[in-house]
């Protein structure tokens, strides 16, 4: 996976790029202190195609 800093003024973040990383988002976004419900935006191609991937994770 390779990873992309965004810096900003106020508030940088990293952009995750790679193959299969939707079935890890859960097991990332808990590491990174979420532990609540999260919103995904897409669209709905993508959706169709990892929604349920994402879901799962």
């Amino acid at each position: 996976m390779r990873k992309v800093k965004v810096r900003l003024n106020s508030n940088s973040y990293e952009v995750h790029i790679g193959s299969g990383i939707f079935d890890h988002t859960g097991h990332q976004l808990e590491e990174n202190g979420f532990t609540g419900k999260v919103i995904i935006v897409t669209n709905p191609v993508v959706k169709k195609l990892y929604g349920n991937t994402l879901k799962q994770s």
